[in-house]
């Protein structure tokens, strides 16, 4: 943890960028720990992502799950959403009726708001029970 704040500590949102890039076209679909490739179609949506959510932010992200990754490998919000031209991130946690949050969902809430992500549940209620 205290080797990412010497390493990408003070980098730049542009030096931050690049070694995101690097990463990406050095490592690209290797199984890695942590790592899903999957979630982007392509390496500029992942940068677009990274500029919504922000230096400070991923580095502290980063910070959280080498710090609490073996515990914290489920409970990640299910939804992370980020509008480009507003720069907004926020990551959302579904639960429908009947279901409630479970403690490891609630540390990674906790642990998301202390890195300055914004982060929140989305409660979907039944409307009717008749089927179309």
């Amino acid at each position: 943890s205290s080797g990412i704040n010497a390493e990408y500590g003070g980098m730049s949102e542009a030096e931050v960028e690049g070694e995101v890039s690097r990463v990406w076209n050095e490592q690209f679909e290797v199984d890695c720990v942590g790592t899903h490739w999957h979630l982007f179609n392509s390496l500029d949506q992942c940068l677009r992502c990274l500029g919504c959510l922000g230096v400070t932010r991923f580095i502290a992200l980063v910070r959280v799950y080498l710090r609490h990754s073996g515990a914290m490998r489920s409970g990640m919000p299910d939804l992370t959403l980020w509008d480009y031209e507003q720069r907004k991130f926020k990551m959302i946690e579904v639960k429908g009726p009947g279901d409630s949050l479970r403690c490891n969902q609630i540390s990674w809430l906790g642990l998301l708001k202390e890195a300055g992500v914004e982060a929140g549940v989305c409660l979907v209620k039944q409307v009717s029970s008749k089927r179309i």
